[in-house]
């Protein structure tokens, strides 16, 4: 059922989030697990998932705090945002740095040492040699935490009551990196799950984007109409038929690949 613009705004815990929430953790964790069984799932789409919804999260509470007090208080969302985030990160980070440079674990003391200024500042997804690096999986924390950084102060900052500006900004923001990967000018190509790294910066705009025009009362009701009933579940299928397409595509073209090498 969807809910009344009022109640939405009233909404603080959003239960219909914990579906797709699940989903993106499933799919990473079978995608980790290096099972035959599993290896059609795109463990990529999970972090894409997951990303969107923080974007959305993250955005809707920035902007509801905005409507209400007129201006989102950076002071407090960056400690909210350390004191969630920092402590344990850093905790898992003396530990890596303990094994593997104190006790040089798999003699990957010299894999770690060379990046370990990517990790203190969290520019992880940007690490060369991510694929084989102790904590390679942190990088979508260093995607996270670069987006807690730089995404208050554009949008509840410098865009401070200036919701067009805003929505504008956000919509060019997400395609700007496409654009300018067609014309190839961009400055790095890092691949993380066989995808650009702009897509996960992307996958979180996009949650924004959401929250944004969700906030106005006339896309919330515009919204709410395409979700009930039977235009969700065609979206659905649509979006499913796309990733099955997709997924269909990529199989052919590595089996052909792998005959070819033959």
């Amino acid at each position: 059922m969807t809910l009344e613009y009022q109640q939405f705004q009233e909404t603080r815990y959003f239960r219909s989030l914990d579906g797709p929430r699940a989903v993106s953790i499933i799919l990473v964790v079978v995608h980790h697990t290096n099972s035959a069984l599993w290896s059609h799932l795109n463990g990529g789409l999970g972090v894409i998932i997951f990303f969107v919804i923080s974007g959305f999260l993250i955005t809707t509470l920035a902007v509801r705090e905005e409507a209400k007090v007129g201006a989102l208080s950076l002071r407090s969302f960056y400690i909210r945002r350390a004191c969630r985030i920092l402590p344990l990160y850093y905790v898992v980070l003396l530990v890596y740095i303990a094994l593997f440079i104190g006790a040089n674990y798999h003699q990957h003391r010299q894999l770690l040492v060379g990046v370990l200024p990517y990790y203190f500042f969290y520019m992880n997804d940007f690490a060369p040699n991510l694929e084989t690096l102790p904590f390679n999986h942190s990088w979508s924390l260093g995607v996270e935490e670069k987006f807690y950084f730089v995404w208050p102060v554009l949008a509840f900052g410098l865009c401070r009551a200036r919701p067009a500006v805003r929505l504008l900004g956000t919509v060019a923001l997400i395609f700007i990196p496409f654009v300018l990967d067609e014309m190839h000018v961009l400055p790095f190509d890092v691949q993380l799950y066989d995808h650009p790294l702009y897509y996960s910066y992307a996958a979180i705009l996009v949650g924004c984007l959401r929250a944004l025009a969700l906030h106005n009362r006339a896309a919330y009701a515009r919204v709410a109409r395409i979700a009930s009933g039977a235009p969700t579940y065609l979206t659905l299928g649509a979006f499913l038929a796309v990733h099955v397409f997709a997924l269909r595509r990529a199989w052919i073209f590595s089996y052909t690949r792998s005959r070819s090498r033959w």
